[in-house]
């Protein structure tokens, strides 16, 4: 679940919508957003209490480069390569929370230096944007779920009640609702005839299963 952390000079552009994109060096670790990906959107110091603003799915990836002359972009986004004219330059700088192009490049050069290659990364405003007090983001019951099991290791939920019903983090609540009865659990192998549905493809429960030290 990539984290985007914002300063606080464009922590309200991304909270209200008037910033959808951001421009990011690539990760050390080769881990950078996807389109599809979930973006969490944070502003403040990773010591302290940090203000949510938003929650929302990256659109697109590309290419960016710039310099003390222009910016140009290249990847799926476009037809072709581009380099921006001067016009074109503020227009990207502005889609990006700055008032033009030369105070774009004032804040690269302080931040990093030029030229600067990294990637645009898009996402879309209206999937899940905070709350207007900037306290959170709007997240669906679900949605609150699916984090909760990912960043705590499950793989789906079952019913305490039962052993007829239980759904995976690819398909949660496919029955359309979550109970209080509903608990976090591990996957484990499916059966043939070992429970009450006769057969099954697999089941989730509360033990976690023993690793086998075998590779993918």
């Amino acid at each position: 679940m990539p984290q985007l952390s914002f300063t606080a000079e464009f922590a309200d552009l991304v909270a209200d919508g008037k910033k959808c994109q951001t421009i990011r060096p690539p990760r050390k670790d080769g881990r950078d957003p996807k389109p599809g990906d979930t973006l969490y959107l944070k502003s403040g110091p990773y010591s302290g209490k940090r203000r949510n603003l938003g929650v929302v799915k990256c659109t697109s990836v590309d290419r960016v480069t710039i310099g003390p002359g222009g910016i140009g972009f290249e990847g799926p986004s476009f037809i072709e390569p581009l380099v921006r004219t001067q016009i074109g330059a503020d227009i990207a700088a502005k889609e990006d929370g700055f008032e033009n192009f030369a105070a774009m490049r004032e804040w690269f050069e302080k931040n990093g230096g030029l030229p600067f290659e990294g990637y645009l990364i898009k996402w879309n405003p209206a999937a899940k944007p905070a709350t207007g007090d900037g306290r959170g983001a709007t997240m669906t019951v679900i949605e609150i779920v699916e984090s909760y099991l990912k960043s705590n290791g499950f793989n789906g939920l079952y019913y305490l009640e039962s052993d007829r019903c239980a759904c995976l983090l690819n398909d949660l609540a496919p029955c359309g609702e979550i109970t209080a009865d509903c608990q976090a659990g591990y996957k484990t192998p499916g059966c043939v005839l070992g429970c009450s549905i006769g057969g099954c493809d697999f089941h989730v429960g509360p033990k976690k299963p023993e690793a086998t030290g075998e590779g993918a």
